[in-house]
């Protein structure tokens, strides 16, 4: 099953997930997106999948809509001075692994599998308990190892390790050095907040067209949504001047 192949997404979707996002977890705003875009099968896979391989849909998904290159604007980890900065998605994806053993093993003999999306997503739920890494290590398990608290957390490097190795995206950090004062440090990129974030964006501004256009033209929101993307913002800009 290939996992660069999207459905079309149309304008009142992009509204839907505007208006989602307002009153719903970023986690249930991506299950919608992520519904509506990947054909017949993929959004069970998904959940499935490992982090990493979620990631690199995600990274298609941004290249498909919002084009080639990620911005950010991120704080020095020393000034605190706000940094510009980009990233060509496919360099990301040039680390990317196709395929992930089903599990691996640790040095004294343990299995366990990968942390897969439906994973990330259930430890949610810890985080204020601040038991989150050890609900997640308890997760990736194989079916029959037993291990308390203190052992899983000793294996907390262990695993790290392994998950750098082959699922190298499941987190994706950037190396940038501060402008002000030459500081080098790492910066995580959220993907999925880059996605919605955007996302966000082009609802706001599609309700804005809406709104222009139905006052300037009187009409309905249905006929301006149907209406296609190059059209809508030709009359925009004709009402703009």
């Amino acid at each position: 099953m290939r996992h660069d192949v999207f459905h079309a997404l149309k304008s009142r979707d992009v509204l839907a997930l505007w208006e989602a996002g307002a009153s719903s977890s970023p986690d249930r705003v991506m299950d919608m997106l992520l519904n509506v875009v990947l054909p017949d099968g993929s959004a069970q896979w998904i959940d499935e999948a490992s982090v990493g391989q979620k990631n690199v849909v995600l990274l298609r998904l941004c290249r498909k809509w919002f084009g080639s290159e990620l911005s950010a604007c991120v704080e020095c980890s020393s000034c605190r001075e706000k940094l510009e900065t980009s990233v060509q998605i496919d360099n990301i994806l040039a680390v990317a692994e196709d395929e992930l053993p089903e599990v691996y093993t640790l040095g004294d003999g343990a299995q366990m599998r990968f942390p897969r999306y439906q994973d990330m997503k259930n430890t949610d739920a810890f985080l204020e308990k601040g038991d989150a890494v050890i609900s997640l290590l308890r997760s990736c398990l194989v079916e029959g190892e037993v291990m308390d608290d203190a052992e899983l957390l000793n294996y907390q490097r262990e695993v790290e390790g392994v998950i750098e190795k082959y699922d190298p995206l499941s987190l994706i950090s950037l190396e940038l050095q501060c402008n002000a004062c030459d500081t080098h440090f790492e910066s995580v990129l959220d993907i999925a907040f880059f996605l919605l974030r955007n996302f966000t964006i082009l609802g706001q501004r599609m309700l804005c067209d809406v709104h222009v256009l139905a006052l300037h033209y009187g009409w309905r929101e249905d006929e301006i949504l149907n209406m296609p993307e190059v059209r809508r913002r030709s009359y925009m800009r004709l009402i703009e001047g």
